[in-house]
């Protein structure tokens, strides 16, 4: 009797088991992508849109239809795009939402082109979120690196909700491209936040006036104009609008002959920060100024100044306004700035070395045994009284000269002409130096004559800067031999208090970093204020600091890829940039 119990209870374990191997009903339910997106949403805390909802192919019935709508309203699935919401979504496309509602779309672009490999026959618009996933950190659930293409099931979505949360605790991405004398990095940290409104960019400008009668165009046709005051410039947009469909219908409606761009506003806290970086060896690689009057035109954007000199990398340098480099600039002991008085500034010596101090100088023209005028300008008309010295490297015809001024042409360092600036064109072959005087000035150069030797000298406020062959002049200087400086060097709080894009150059006692920072969009990076970039500066162990350029014209050039995402959408044309080549 006790035998056969035996024998029967084995029997109902084996039909059991048979059982449980016959019949799917333990196997995991795949995951709609409405679902999905319902997911991934709720664990970011990014709630549901509650306006109208006319953007959508889904229905207002579906269960997962809010959640889809703020996927459109917030750019992650573009109006022009049809959802297929009850579709089975794979880990991959799960991957991919979910970098991009944490604000990382912008590098997975840079992923495309840094890691070019082919991620298991993803779709082209899907493999480099999956290249990225591989390598921040943390990284993404291994299930979804090793089988990206499998259908998302039920038993994914706690590993995928983990993996969101802990990158909302911290979340990073590294990586340096390049050799060790000329090197890319590349940062991205943390989980960004939607933008407040949309807009459609059509014009910027760097004079109010011209923003305010442009604005006022739009206006009078009926649309709903505003300026975006970027301190160096001015900025019309369309809008705001909370929905990213709305925008992009504006767009859409929106004459061939403007180039609109959709562009976040309105402000969002976050803590996500991006910035890259060119690091060179001192002595072994030194950047150089190429102007775009050399390349013959006013301005260019940075990628135009590299591509156009066969550059491997490039990066805004000082100050500018309009065509006008703003502040001391010197190139192969060529004038192409005028200084701002006790300003900080960057410059390297014909050895290479590095040298950090106050940027100003003045020059002064000598002939003769007593002849002496101060030099003013350089490539800027002459204030009056003044003296102003155009370089050709700035344009071969000066320009703005004011009439009935003096003009003294030097070539191979001797008087080619004296004359007045009315009769001239004020033409420069390459090796030749344009001085323009007004008022007294002109009359002390009454005994130079034609043929006559002349030499211009220079002297440096800081004896830090007496020997450099190339200078760009910025500030203000953030560390000082690891030191924390606190002078503004006159700059407005606007531009030192705010959380801005910027441009930093630093040496940590063998390598020289020109940083930028990306800002103004709070789902890739918030920006920072100038003593933020000096804590930045020293956590990368930078022994001397110095603030760049900023704002709009912040930009790393590397190859043919723009590194960084640029505020606005598009490059700035400058005036000249600090390009980098192959030794």
């Amino acid at each position: 009797m006790r035998s056969t119990s035996i024998i029967s209870l084995r029997n109902l374990l084996i039909a059991s088991i048979i059982v449980l191997f016959s019949f799917p009903a333990i196997c995991a339910e795949s995951v709609s992508r409405g679902e999905m997106v319902k997911y991934i949403l709720d664990t970011l805390n990014i709630p549901p849109w509650t306006g109208e909802r006319t953007f959508s192919d889904v229905p207002e019935s579906h269960l997962h239809s809010s959640y889809i709508e703020t996927a459109r309203a917030l750019g992650l699935i573009y109006p022009s795009e049809r959802f297929h919401p009850d579709l089975k979504a794979t880990r991959a496309e799960a991957l991919m939402f979910a970098l991009k509602a944490m604000g990382w779309e912008h590098e997975s672009g840079l992923a495309s082109w840094v890691y070019q490999e082919s991620e298991n026959d993803l779709p082209a618009y899907i493999a480099p979120y999956h290249s990225l996933a591989k390598r921040i950190d943390p990284p993404a659930p291994s299930d979804f690196l090793s089988g990206p293409d499998e259908d998302l099931e039920d038993n994914d979505l706690s590993e995928l909700q983990d993996w969101i949360s802990s990158c909302l605790v911290s979340m990073t991405w590294h990586e340096e491209i390049g050799s060790g004398v000329l090197k890319l990095i590349i940062h991205r940290q943390g989980v960004g936040t939607p933008p407040g409104a949309w807009a459609v960019k059509i014009f910027s400008s760097s004079e109010r006036t011209e923003a305010e009668r442009f604005a006022s165009k739009f206006a009078s046709l009926g649309m709903k104009v505003f300026i975006v005051d970027n301190i160096c410039s001015f900025t019309v947009n369309i809008g705001p609008f909370t929905h990213y469909g709305e925008a992009w219908n504006q767009l859409s409606s929106l004459s061939s002959d403007f180039r609109g761009l959709i562009v976040p506003v309105g402000k969002s806290s976050t803590r996500a920060l991006f910035w890259a970086s060119i690091v060179t060896n001192e002595r072994e690689v030194i950047p150089s100024i190429v102007t775009a009057p050399s390349l013959g035109t006013s301005t260019l954007p940075l990628s135009a100044l590299t591509a156009g000199t066969n550059g491997v990398a490039g990066v805004n340098g000082g100050y500018f306004y309009k065509d006008k480099p703003v502040g001391s600039l010197i190139s192969g002991g060529e004038f192409l700035g005028t200084p701002i008085i006790n300003r900080s500034a960057v410059g390297w010596d014909k050895r290479g070395n590095i040298h950090f101090g106050n940027g100003t100088f003045r020059s002064t023209l000598h002939w003769g045994k007593d002849g002496k005028i101060v030099l003013t300008d350089y490539n800027n008309p002459p204030r009056m009284n003044g003296a102003a010295l155009f370089t050709p490297s700035m344009g071969r015809f000066a320009k703005g000269i004011p009439p009935n001024s003096t003009e003294i042409l030097l070539s191979s360092g001797r008087v080619a002409h004296i004359r007045s600036s009315s009769g001239s064109n004020h033409l420069m072959d390459t090796e030749d130096q344009l001085i323009v005087l007004r008022g007294f000035p002109e009359k002390q150069v009454s005994t130079l004559r034609k043929g006559m030797p002349v030499s211009i000298r220079t002297e440096f406020f800081d004896s830090q800067l007496e020997n450099v062959e190339l200078l760009v002049q910025g500030g203000p200087l953030l560390l000082n031999d690891r030191n924390p400086l606190q002078n503004n060097e006159g700059l407005s709080s606007r531009i030192t208090d705010l959380r801005h894009p910027r441009t930093l150059v630093g040496f940590d006692g063998a390598r020289t970093w020109f940083i930028v920072v990306d800002g103004r969009n709070s789902w890739h990076s918030s920006g920072i204020t100038l003593m933020e970039a000096q804590i930045l500066l020293d956590h990368l162990g930078m022994t001397y600091g110095l603030n760049l350029d900023g704002g709009g014209s912040s930009q790393i050039q590397w190859l043919d890829h723009v590194v960084n995402l640029l505020p606005g959408g598009q490059e700035r044309s400058l005036p000249y940039g600090l390009i980098f080549f192959e030794e």
